[in-house]
């Protein structure tokens, strides 16, 4: 029997870092199915880059030699191979060629995991912000209304169905769709095992290490506003250590995020209408419900992710002093001598127990 290649391309936003925390955590489980998972996330990344010849924000030059390691790592795996990251959604038809041609020995499959549009864009804004984007909801929104073509960029699930269904038959690219909101944590991950071939019954841990959750509206603006400080320019180690990895996914969250409106969100039903209508014309292999694409379409709005109430934004600012204050003693700590004070518990323990306080 060939051995297989599954690549997941992700594309953005739509549960890959949940996925790969899982992939990697399950390492030796998935080995015992007959599946390698190959390379990490950094790897991928500067695989990715390589092959479509770009560079990362905090690099001043294209990867060299991150494919050469990655395939032999591919081509020596015994059983099947998974190899994930949401930078192979960048490929284009030349891209994906040599991606075929360089791993002719085993049969390349490509898994995409995709998501309602009309979820997927206001994930898309929150992500640029966590990278120091400064454009507010309305000026994102506008953007689109001016130029519907942007959505696809957003997006990249309908460019992505379209590259690789040139170059590969229809029965190697699996379709797997995102559950809707409320539905069980795991789904996801049971889903894409389905898709590989891969039984997650047999998988030592179904809790993830790691995840890139969706800020709400509040936080997006408070970090959105600190993107935009002339007095501290934060570097690209700066950007990614303290605002993405850390507040983005420490701070509070409320129950509402942004909300598509009027043009733009007409055109995301249209892009949902036009990925499900691909996706039934491409006899793609479908793991999910072709529903899911467009489970955000129908939900009522709130009316509450349009502007940020004032106060809120203060207290998360005020939060969010907390918690960098603390985390700036616990380095300290950690710094110092061994008569330094015992280290305190976790900045998150602390700065969500005053959130609660203040909220009442």
């Amino acid at each position: 029997m060939t051995q297989r290649v599954f690549l997941h391309p992700g594309p953005l936003k739509t549960g890959t870092t949940y996925l790969q925390s899982l992939l990697y955590a399950n390492r030796k489980s998935f080995l015992d199915q007959g599946i390698t998972i190959v390379g990490d996330q950094a790897s991928h990344y500067r695989t990715a880059n390589e092959l479509v010849g770009r560079k990362s924000l905090r690099a001043s030059h294209v990867p060299r030699g991150a494919w050469k390691r990655t395939r032999k790592a591919v081509l020596r795996a015994p059983g099947d191979a998974v190899m994930s990251c949401e930078r192979y959604s960048l490929f284009r038809v030349k891209h994906a060629r040599r991606l075929l041609e360089d791993l002719a020995a085993r049969e390349v499959h490509v898994v995409l995991t995709l998501r309602d549009p009309v979820a997927v864009l206001p994930a898309r804004w929150q992500e640029g912000i966590k990278n120091g984007g400064i454009a507010t909801w309305t000026q994102f929104q506008e953007r689109i209304a001016d130029d519907a073509a942007k959505m696809q960029k957003m997006t990249r699930a309908i460019p992505t169905l379209r590259t690789w269904a040139k170059v590969l038959p229809p029965e190697r690219i699996h379709v797997v769709t995102v559950p809707p909101k409320g539905a069980p944590r795991t789904l996801l991950l049971e889903r894409f095992c389905e898709a590989i071939g891969a039984d997650p019954a047999g998988l030592e841990t179904l809790e993830a290490a790691r995840a890139n959750p969706s800020m709400d509206f509040v936080t997006t603006e408070l970090l959105r506003r600190v993107n935009t400080q002339d007095a501290v320019k934060l570097s690209g180690h700066a950007q990614h250590f303290e605002i993405k990895s850390f507040l983005a996914t420490e701070l509070p969250t409320r129950s509402y995020r942004p909300e598509l409106s009027g043009t733009v969100l007409e055109i995301a039903k249209s892009e949902a209408q036009a990925l499900m209508q691909r996706i039934e014309a491409g006899g793609f292999h479908v793991v999910g419900d072709l529903n899911d694409l467009v489970s955000s379409t129908s939900a009522t709005p709130t009316g509450l992710g349009v502007e940020v109430n004032p106060e809120e934004l203060l207290d998360t600012a005020a939060v969010a002093i907390a918690a960098l204050a603390q985390r700036s003693w616990e380095r300290g700590v950690r710094a110092g001598s061994d008569d330094a004070p015992q280290r305190q518990p976790k900045a998150r323990r602390f700065f969500r127990a005053r959130w609660r306080r203040r909220s009442g």
